[in-house]
Formats: C-alpha cells, sequence, structure tokens
C-alpha cells in the first residue's frame, strides 16, 4: 500500500522507496525468527523497522496531520505480541520520534501543545493495549482452568467407573 501510494505522489519523503524496501527485505528474517520461537525477538525487529516509513512520513507531513498516528498500531503490537514492560518502552520511543523527526524536518512544524496532544494519544493508545492484554490474558486462564477441571472430571470418572467394574468382577 504504501508503495503504492509512494508510487501515485503521495508520499513526499527523500527516502522513499528505501525505507519500504527496507521492511520487505526484514519480513522474511522475522517470518524465520517466529517459526524458530523467538516471536517477541521478530516482532521488535518489525516494530523497529516499521518505525522507519512512519518517521519519514512523520517529518514530511508533520505533527499537524494524521502521520503521527501511524505510531500507534506498533504500540499495539509492541503491546500484544512483545508484553508490558515493551509497550511501555515502545510509546516512549515513538514520542521521542514523533519529536526528534518533527523538530529536525525541513517543513518544521513541532510545537508543544501538538507534541503534548500526540504523547497524550500514545499513552491512552499504551494503556488500552495493556488493559486489552491483561482481559486477554484473564480469559486465557479462565479458559486453562475450565479445561482443567473438566479432564479432571473426567479422569475421575473414568477412575470411578474402574472402581465399580473391579469391584463388581471381584
Amino acid at each position: 500500500i504504501y508503495l503504492g501510494i509512494g508510487t501515485l505522489g503521495g508520499v513526499r519523503d527523500r527516502v522513499f522507496p528505501w525505507d519500504a524496501v527496507e521492511v520487505l527485505l526484514v519480513c522474511p528474517w522475522c517470518l524465520l525468527l517466529r517459526r524458530r520461537g523467538q516471536t517477541a525477538l521478530a516482532a521488535m525487529i518489525l516494530l523497529v523497522v516499521l518505525s522507519h516509513p512512519i518517521a519519514f512520513i512523520t517529518a514530511a507531513y508533520g505533527l499537524d496531520s494524521v502521520a503521527p498516528a501511524m505510531f500507534m498500531p506498533t504500540i499495539a503490537l509492541a503491546g500484544l505480541i512483545v508484553g508490558r514492560r515493551m509497550v511501555a518502552f515502545w510509546t516512549l520511543i515513538s514520542a521521542v520520534v514523533c519529536a526528534y523527526v518533527t523538530i529536525n524536518s525541513p517543513r518544521g512544524g513541532f510545537t508543544v501543545p501538538v507534541m503534548t496532544v500526540w504523547s497524550a494519544i500514545f499513552i491512552a493508545t499504551a494503556m488500552l493495549v495493556v488493559m486489552l492484554a491483561d482481559r486477554l490474558e484473564t480469559l486465557l486462564r479462565i479458559s486453562r482452568d475450565q479445561e482443567e477441571a473438566t479432564r479432571a472430571a473426567v479422569l475421575q470418572e473414568r477412575s470411578r467407573m474402574a472402581r465399580d467394574l473391579h469391584d463388581s468382577l471381584a
């Protein structure tokens, strides 16, 4: 999608399409890591690589556009795949990268009130993701407990039936 938008002139940064090529080259490596059971590492690498085009787009369009909103899915991924500590760290990184690229952008446009709003949005996103992850974890634990209780009941019933059968034959 990004390459298509850029080809049509919708992306105005000086590193297009190389940032997208970077993402495409890293994806197979992350798939390999995931297959080897290193999902958290693969997710962290993808987060870093995905932040590059987002940072360049934010620098091109500024804080007063919707470009910084593209950091929000990366915050959600950090929380849901990697964990609570990573979502806090990645939220901070997103805000710092957003401020840095805007300050150093030839377009300028850095203002403290707008950056404060984006930081608050990033923090709210992180908090919602943590709450969702906690809720999902609770639901999974309840499901596992119910499964174990069902298995224990089945084993107990089988043992009772085996005892009854043994007693009736003896």
